[in-house]
């Protein structure tokens, strides 16, 4: 699987579902126009028809109605994605989910948030949120958002009391490979579209509503008829809208059955947790009347219809277990297999190889799942429980910036106790053992888990956060790149939650992306080379891997790069085209693993860097060079 492939495709597809939708809306406004025609009909009185005739097809209210229908869906369309604007967290909500609890002492929930958290360190991505769907009985999950940054993933109280862990964690991993692939912009924007076609049908019920309230005999037949007319046409439209669900979302599933297969290298998971579905008496079927219009979201069919969004549950078993041969509706056994080993945080430096680092770009293998439960197990406990308090993972979040050399660390502090509140400093203060004890192969992880649980401030809390981070980090007055690094990736991170911005154009040239390339090339070979002439020579080793983009011209490392000017380039390379960042980070590793081997601090930064530009990039698991 080829992550930027995979987002080549992805816009492919949006294409395709925009054609699909245009073609649904033009249906829907033509049918709309012969309902008004009808209703004119069978107002006028016989005599009249037979004086004058009746013109059946008249351009001027063909325009009218047209513009008139056209203009209800897309207001109904562009008002449901105004909403969904804000992203996964919404949809989870809207479909009766509630956020799980971080604090929470369920052991069913605490065991999804693991096995969420271990998927989202070994892929890469940033944690999503967790809801659960308290009120579905019926085994299903599903991942919503236009980003892996403003991700939710939702499972049901079937799916969580049902299966065990491993198929929890087959479903778990299906769900990520619609994030990794870019399936879940499509799957949103599906739902916007969606709902502007029924909002046709919620015109009519309404007219059909006041006609009845009105009591008025006068027209009232011929009002009711065309509501009624509107009513049949908003469902006729929003059975367009099944069939765009299923040629969308059927070819997709089998792709993320065989994803979640590969990355956790247990075909029993997803198999186990799909024979349950089949043999239990609630299905995977979803109760929320608002089912309908996210019914492809889901991991299993969601609702009944005569055109379904997802393959039959015997055919999907096949393709993952192909001697499969009874029905659906043995059982499986609930044994519970947690996943042992020991995380080895004593490793330095790793023999580097700059192809294996490419391959894994939005690919996780059982090896990275292996690694992220070794890793999260092995996270000191004090350190664990406080990423799931707010308060807690703002007080990392500082003292993750907390200097080494004494003078440098007390100057931080008081500076911070002008800006911060007295129970922030308290706690960075007695977190501050633990924190420094951490290896640097925490330092991201930790980061990232502390995340999840910084979405839940205000917007005044998030503001608070940047400033105690921007004091941290002038007090001494220097950045470094780890400093840089962790302030782009909050503000980043958050940014996503409580910032929308404006779409901004796609960048599909590389020479348009010089200037920032090499401003971002020559940070990266100083930051892993004290040496000036190694650092020359793992600036060249990267720009050498932007010839296959079209570039021709030599450049020179910069000699001096502003870390405003790196915050410049990071921004815009992140609006290059996939198979322009796929260039982007092939250089990147180029530069940071030229010399073959690679610190830990270091690629842990080509790693945040690239999470910046949204290039999900899982742990790098090469080999530890012994000391």
């Amino acid at each position: 699987m080829d992550f930027f492939a995979q987002q080549d495709q992805s816009r492919t597809r949006s294409l395709y579902l925009t054609f699909l939708f245009i073609l649904a809306v033009i249906f829907v406004a033509v049918a709309v126009f012969f309902a008004v025609q009808l209703a004119f009909y069978l107002s006028m009185d016989k005599l009249s028809i037979s004086r004058n005739g009746f013109k059946w097809f008249d351009a001027q209210m063909f325009l009218l109605v047209t513009f008139v229908a056209v203009g209800i869906i897309t207001v109904g369309s562009l008002f449901k994605m105004l909403q969904l604007k804000k992203g996964g967290s919404y949809v989870a909500e809207h479909l009766g989910g509630r956020r799980v609890n971080r604090l929470s002492a369920d052991k069913d929930e605490k065991r999804l948030l693991n096995v969420v958290e271990e998927m989202a360190i070994a892929s890469g991505v940033p944690v999503p949120q967790v809801y659960l769907m308290t009120e579905e009985e019926g085994i299903n999950a599903f991942a919503a958002g236009y980003t892996p940054g403003d991700a939710a993933i939702a499972v049901t109280r079937g799916c969580l009391s049902t299966l065990n862990r491993e198929q929890l964690q087959g479903v778990i991993a299906h769900e990520f490979s619609h994030i990794l692939n870019g399936d879940m912009r499509l799957n949103i924007r599906l739902i916007g579209f969606l709902y502007g076609i029924m909002v046709i049908a919620i015109v009519g019920r309404s007219v059909l509503w006041s006609s009845r309230r009105s009591g008025s005999k006068k027209g009232g037949g011929q009002t009711a008829l065309l509501a009624l007319a509107l009513v049949v046409i908003g469902y006729v439209g929003q059975l367009f809208g099944r069939i765009i669900q299923s040629a969308v979302s059927r070819q997709r599933e089998f792709l993320a059955d065989a994803s979640a297969v590969q990355f956790t290298r247990n075909p029993g998971g997803i198999a186990g947790a799909l024979k349950i579905i089949g043999g239990f008496s609630k299905g995977s079927r979803i109760e929320s009347p608002n089912a309908h219009e996210a019914s492809h979201l889901f991991f299993g069919t969601a609702i009944r219809s005569l055109f379904a969004t997802h393959p039959p549950l015997d055919e999907r078993i096949r393709r993952i277990e192909p001697g499969y041969s009874s029905r659906v509706n043995e059982s499986e056994s609930l044994s519970e297999t947690v996943p042992g080993g020991r995380f080895d945080s004593s490793v330095s430096m790793m023999a580097a190889d700059s192809g294996e680092a490419r391959q894994y770009i939005g690919h996780m293998t059982p090896r990275h799942v292996d690694y992220s439960s070794q890793l999260l197990s092995a996270l000191p406990g004090k350190i664990r429980d406080e990423l799931d308090d707010l308060l807690g993972a703002t007080a990392i979040v500082c003292g993750l910036l907390l200097d080494s050399d004494l003078k440098e660390r007390d100057r931080q502090i008081k500076v911070l106790k002008k800006t911060a509140p007295v129970e922030v400093v308290r706690q960075t203060l007695i977190l501050e053992k633990e924190i420094r004890s951490l290896k640097p192969v925490f330092y991201l992880p930790v980061l990232e888990l502390a995340i999840p649980t910084l979405r839940g401030m205000s917007a005044a809390q998030v503001a608070g956060l940047k400033r105690y981070i921007q004091v941290l980090v002038e007090a001494d007055g220097k950045l470094t790149l780890f400093e840089f690094v962790l302030e782009k990736i909050v503000t980043h991170q958050l940014g996503m939650v409580y910032s929308h911005s404006k779409r901004q154009t796609i960048v599909k040239r590389m020479d348009l992306l010089l200037p920032q390339m090499v401003n971002l090339l020559s940070v990266l070979a100083k930051s892993g080379n004290k040496d000036i002439q190694e650092a020359e020579k793992a600036f060249k080793a990267g720009f050498e891997q932007l010839r296959s983009a079209g570039v021709t011209r030599k450049e020179s490392m910069s000699e001096t790069v502003s870390f405003k000017e790196v915050d410049v380039a990071l921004n815009r390379l992140a609006l290059a085209a996939p198979s322009i960042k796929r260039v982007i980070f092939d250089a990147c590793c180029a530069c940071v693993l030229f010399d073959t081997k690679v610190s830990i601090p270091e690629a842990e930064l080509l790693r945040a860097t690239a999470s910046v530009m949204d290039i999900p990039v899982p742990p790098f698991l090469f080999h530890p060079i012994k000391s």
